[in-house]
């Protein structure tokens, strides 16, 4: 008797701190066809509509792909909004380090400097600082590298380590349409449509849009 009671005191209590969908989410949700593939000019116009008078505004786009391993870099047409601070390795960067003064969220680097980096590998490894030739942050025109970057245009991509999916940031729902849907459909043609499964066009607390694939 006593085991029955205790169970039955414990399933109570998952019930109750399992959370619900909020009402504002639980109403968007009725706005969207589950079983509909959004042209992507509907999808991004109904995305605009659901981020009105809110302050949270990325546009993300969800990409299911048919293989894992799938990643690069593309050149948009339009800049996504993104702010990153940028440095290029000097001395000064080395001080910066030393004192936990990790101010950047690109570090670029020739391949002349890793002898002075490979000392804070240890710092900047965890970190996703160290410049490595996969990530295009170890080349020998670092100011070239730099313009490039600072456009905020250019956006690496790649699938999850052990999952055929990606996630990614595409800008602001505030942009201009045009921009973004010329945004998402070079992305999506530079990935390859052969290599594509599906793709979702969300925001945070937003319901996840379809896309029909066609219409990129």
């Amino acid at each position: 008797k006593n085991k029955k009671k205790s169970t039955k005191k414990d399933t109570i209590k998952v019930s109750k701190t399992k959370k619900s969908p909020s009402p504002r989410l639980q109403l968007l949700k009725k706005q969207v066809k589950s079983d509909k593939l959004y042209p992507l000019k509907e999808a991004l116009e109904l995305l605009v509509k659901f981020n009105k008078n809110r302050k949270t505004k990325t546009v993300e786009l969800h990409i299911n792909t048919l293989d894992k391993g799938i990643k690069g870099e593309v050149s948009l047409p339009h800049s996504t909004g993104k702010k990153q601070t940028i440095e290029i390795f000097s001395d000064k960067t080395v001080v910066k380090i030393n004192a936990g003064k990790l101010d950047f969220s690109i570090l670029l680097a020739t391949p002349a400097d890793m002898p002075k980096l490979a000392r804070h590998a240890k710092i900047l490894g965890p970190k996703g600082l160290m410049p490595t030739p996969k990530n295009g942050n170890l080349i020998e025109d670092t100011k070239k590298r730099l313009e490039e970057l600072s456009t905020g245009a250019t956006l690496a991509y790649k699938t999850e380590p052990k999952f055929p999916i990606m996630h990614l940031s595409l800008g602001s729902s505030t942009q201009k349409l045009n921009h973004l849907q010329e945004n998402i459909s070079t992305l999506v043609k530079h990935i390859n449509l052969t290599k594509v499964k599906s793709i979702f066009l969300t925001s945070t607390q937003t319901p996840s849009i379809k896309l029909d694939v066609s219409s990129l």
